[in-house]
């Protein structure tokens, strides 16, 4: 993904959602994200561990689908699985035993036919069909669910190409949410030393800061202004300044926009 290929105002909206604090702005700002390019009733994020694939996990959620249905949507899948002992989407499958590498989009819709527990589950939801996107990471298999309700029909060849152009972004954004995040509410905290967290990990653009130059580009993705910060680090306002500045000529930015751009391309496959 290069960022001429998508628009400003998609870019704009991205470096936004990787600042992001508070989780309910997150997922609202992850279903704006995506509707630019198709209109979906809601969105779902599912992880699985490779060796109990018949076990999804609902990470996060948003769009036009309350907190009861999606969590039962999700526990009626495990239960057809777990009952008809195999995976209804073989994608999955395939993608534990190297049969094939996470690439581009993958399209589903329940046949009625020969799958009528995930059909009846779909029109129960009022959806036709979804788009989805997989990530594996170690052991944990990330699933972008793109859904789409029966009263707007298929997606359009032209919303196909621009969500081909969105999700890998908006994928990454998840993962690197929940990197920070971790897959638990209890490490919220963490989303304050983002930069310094991405750097312990090996992100090898970050990995020529000092600390008190990773320290304020860590509290400029969290929002603080230039007063603010040398408050927090008890510091002078011109140190925050050669701090921030030093920090920039390193990476090679001159901006806030692209220090956030910085973050999401350090995700990105």
């Amino acid at each position: 993904m290069t960022r001429d290929r998508i628009t400003d105002r998609i870019w704009n909206k991205a470096v936004e959602l990787s600042g992001c604090v508070t989780e309910e702005a997150f997922i609202t700002g992850v279903y704006e994200l995506v509707n630019y390019a198709a209109n979906i009733a809601h969105y779902a994020v599912h992880t699985y561990d490779v060796s109990r694939l018949n076990e999804p996990k609902l990470l996060l959620f948003g769009g036009r689908i309350s907190d009861y249905w999606a969590h039962m949507a999700t526990k009626q899948t495990e239960v057809y699985s777990k009952s008809a002992n195999q995976i209804f989407d073989g994608t999955l499958q395939s993608l534990t035993t190297s049969a094939i590498k996470p690439s581009g989009l993958y399209r589903f819709e329940p046949d009625a036919i020969s799958q009528p527990e995930i059909a009846k589950i779909y029109r129960d939801s009022d959806l036709l069909e979804k788009i989805y996107d997989l990530r594996i990471n170690g052991r944990i298999i990330y699933q972008l669910n793109l859904y789409r309700s029966i009263d707007k029909g298929h997606f359009t060849p032209d919303e196909i190409y621009q969500l081909k152009l969105i999700v890998p972004l908006v994928t990454n954004l998840i993962r690197l949410r929940f990197q920070i995040c971790g897959l638990d509410k209890q490490q919220r905290q963490n989303r304050k030393y983002i930069i310094s967290l991405l750097r312990e990990n090996g992100t090898a653009c970050f990995k020529t800061l000092t600390r008190q130059e990773t320290a304020v580009c860590d509290l400029i993705v969290y929002g603080l202004t230039t007063e603010g910060m040398a408050a927090e680090m008890q510091i002078s306002i011109s140190s925050v300044k050669t701090y921030r500045n030093r920090a920039y000529r390193k990476l090679d930015i001159e901006s806030k926009s692209e220090l956030f751009a910085m973050i999401i391309n350090s995700q990105m496959p």
